[in-house]
């Protein structure tokens, strides 16, 4: 009898631990629930900035290489504009060669 009460007492101490752990998890779970969703936020906030801030790098390369391009072309049409003055000039030249030649 007395191992049957020291049965009895063991199993409703190991219940007592039970129901105080079951009555405090809900509270740890949703805590920790808590902390994931703040962690989660705090992260995809974090990603977003960084694609804000790749975006804006990428529209300044973007702006830099069209600024480059522009400026090459430019300097292409006055390369071209020197030549067709300096064809001019030769055969304008060589008009004035001819004339005093006749």
């Amino acid at each position: 009898m007395k191992r049957n009460i020291g049965n009895l007492s063991k199993i409703l101490g190991i219940l007592l631990l039970l129901t105080a752990a079951s009555s405090t998890w809900p509270f740890t779970a949703a805590a920790q629930m808590q902390q994931w969703v703040q962690e989660e936020r705090a992260r995809q906030a974090y990603q977003h900035q960084q694609m804000l801030q790749w975006q804006r790098e990428e529209q300044i390369r973007q702006f830099h290489d069209r600024q480059q391009a522009l400026q090459l072309q430019q300097q292409e049409q006055a390369r071209q504009m020197q030549e067709r003055q300096q064809a001019l000039q030769l055969q304008r030249q060589e008009q004035m060669r001819r004339m005093y030649q006749r």
